[in-house]
């Protein structure tokens, strides 16, 4: 018969095996499944715009994020020509797309997501699952819980060198279109005046423009990402996006 020494090191080289295979799952797993860059991009609301023969078209993009983006507005020009438009003057041309790049960081949502799903099951399954087997055999859970608490630290080590990451920009895109008829536009503005009471101003305004407004999310997803490997196709989904409005 074994004897109680031989069955305690028999179980704790079967929690060492398990915990250290179970330390990796989280990381592989994420490894395999995100090797490929996935970029995606969506509207919060759909433009319309009324057709036309006209295919002038005057672009002003801005950045107020804090990373570089200074292809944006020639990938854009780039797209639109694609189809045919060409660039013109405020006052001649029959659309204005007006850009604002508001953010264009790690997603601070998907992050908190990602560390949930494999940092937390990566670093803390091998411990669970020591408990688990010195309770079913009635062996103290001292030296099973070190080694589930070592295998833990493994997990996070290897969860921490395979990151999924997740790149976002957010922008903020105006369309404006000719109209043969006037088009009334007002437009309001609540500014505080110190800490008891606003100022409301509000202008009314005469033209012959159409003006659209939306916002577009455009997400580049891979394993350890980094920012000059997202943002040329962020910029290129972006402006793929714009075009296909027109």
């Amino acid at each position: 018969m074994i004897g109680i020494s031989m069955k305690k090191q028999l179980l704790v080289t079967l929690c060492v095996a398990s915990a250290v295979a179970l330390s990796g799952c989280s990381a592989v797993n994420t490894a395999i499944s995100k090797r490929n860059l996935d970029v995606k991009t969506q509207m919060s609301q759909s433009i319309w715009l009324q057709p036309s023969s006209d295919k002038s078209v005057y672009i002003d993009v801005h950045n107020t994020s804090d990373k570089d983006m200074s292809d944006l507005q020639s990938k854009i020009q780039s797209q639109l020509q694609a189809k045919g438009y060409h660039l013109a003057s405020p006052e001649s041309a029959e659309y204005w797309v007006q850009v604002n790049v508001l953010k264009a960081d790690k997603m601070d949502a998907r992050e908190a997501l990602s560390m949930m799903n494999t940092g937390y099951q990566g670093a803390f399954t091998g411990a669970a699952l020591g408990a688990g087997i010195a309770a079913f055999n009635g062996v103290g859970t001292g030296g099973v819980l070190g080694i589930g608490a070592a295998s833990g630290l493994l997990g996070a080590v290897a969860d921490g060198m395979v990151k999924d990451i997740n790149y976002s920009m957010i922008t903020d895109l105006q369309i404006s279109q000719k109209t043969e008829g006037a088009v009334d536009t007002t437009r309001s503005a609540s500014l505080a005046q110190g800490t008891g009471s606003n100022l409301k101003q509000s202008v009314k305004t005469t033209g012959n423009r159409m003006t659209y407004q939306t916002r577009i999310m455009s997400n580049a997803e891979k394993v350890n990402l980094e920012f000059p490997e997202a943002k040329p196709v962020l910029e290129a989904q972006l402006a793929k996006s714009i075009a296909g409005i027109l």
